[in-house]
């Protein structure tokens, strides 16, 4: 019988019947000997998930509350003394794993010893009982590893790593197990850095500094689609999530700018590879951000050409002139108007709405 190796680290905050779905995929592994220990931590006053952690009396449930809560960004730190095993997983406690997930991230840990992270590609859905569906993050992911996606395992290097990075966050928490002294590094970075949003796009660049990160092409994580959400919250709606994602990016490329530069290179070589519907597609999921910050931010300051990926332009019967002036000035304000005015309005509305419900029922 192997000896267990892996700690699962499980965050969790007033959500009992998300927890249970949680718990039940890490119940459901087929490597769960090697779990030593899975660290349920609640990160607010209520009772109820310690009631679901003991209708599971076979995983090695350690129960821990935060008493009184901690940021999310700190809830990590608190916890990780309690890692003891040399590897660690993340997994969040909306989310859910498949059967086969911790065995596929041991294996390509085993399979490379330069590798010091595995992340899976995710599908997102609104509940174990309800469709999913493939993310975008999952082609920019694709981008990333070079159009390797053919193969089980992807190894990425560092330019590999920044270019899924740069692009937006393909590489979600909930689907990585890694070495725990490269995990703990690349955590104190983020939590030094303050950033609570995306910093999800930050750790595997810190991951990179210590070897290769795994991807694992075919899907074994679901992510559920909710409001409840902390990238949702009322703080980073208002901030705006494209903005903060521009602060990242100008970040990764202040910190970072040989490995900015060689995945901007990467994209650009990848680009001239594609087939003209290949780069056409690429193009349909790219353009809708194009105009926003984070996107401009990558055009203009880190010199990613997603023009490469533009098909030709077609004939309108107008000048080049007016065609040009439209595209440099309306889809911008179009784009900003309909995310700031419309979309994040109508999700912090919808979370007042909420807020309101829970309130008035407790």
């Amino acid at each position: 019988m192997s000896v267990p190796t892996v700690t699962v680290v499980l965050c969790t905050c007033n959500r009992p019947d998300m927890l249970r779905d949680a718990l039940e995929s890490i119940r459901e592994q087929t490597a769960r000997e090697a779990i030593a220990r899975v660290i349920v931590s609640e990160n607010g006053p209520g009772g109820e998930s310690e009631k679901v952690c003991a209708d599971f009396p076979e995983l090695p449930i350690l129960y821990v509350q935060q008493r009184p809560p901690v940021p999310v960004l700190l809830h990590i730190k608190v916890l990780w003394h309690l890692v003891q095993t040399p590897l660690a997983a993340i997994l969040h406690d909306d989310d859910w794993w498949m059967a086969t997930h911790l065995r596929s991230a041991l294996d390509a840990l085993a399979g490379n010893e330069r590798c010091v992270a595995a992340y899976s590609s995710f599908l997102e859905s609104f509940g174990p009982h309800g469709t999913a569906w493939l993310n975008q993050c999952y082609y920019l992911a694709w981008l990333a590893t070079g159009g390797e996606t053919a193969r089980p395992v992807v190894y990425l290097d560092a330019p590999g790593a920044m270019l899924g990075c740069l692009l937006n966050a393909g590489f979600h928490y909930s689907t990585v197990v890694g070495r725990s002294e490269a995990m703990w590094d690349a955590f104190s970075r983020n939590i030094a850095r303050g950033n609570s949003f995306d910093n999800d796009r930050t750790f595997p660049v810190f991951l990179s500094a210590h070897g290769q990160v795994g991807y694992i092409t075919s899907p074994s994580v679901f992510v559920r689609s909710h409001l409840g959400r902390d990238a949702w919250s009322a703080e980073h709606l208002q901030r705006g999530h494209m903005k903060i994602a521009q602060e990242t990016t100008r970040f990764l490329l202040a910190s970072f700018p040989k490995e900015v530069s060689a995945a901007v290179a990467r994209f650009r070589s990848l680009a001239l590879t594609l087939d003209a519907p290949s780069a056409e597609a690429f193009w349909r999921v790219l353009k809708d951000g194009i105009f926003e910050p984070q996107w401009s931010t990558l055009v203009n300051e880190c010199g990613v050409e997603l023009s490469a990926l533009q098909p030709p332009r077609t004939q309108t019967g107008l000048p080049h002139w007016a065609t040009d002036t439209f595209n440099a000035f309306c889809p911008p304000l179009l784009n900003r108007w309909i995310r700031q005015e419309l979309w994040e309005r109508l999700l912090l509305w919808r979370k007042r709405r909420q807020d309101e419900t829970s309130m008035s029922r407790s």
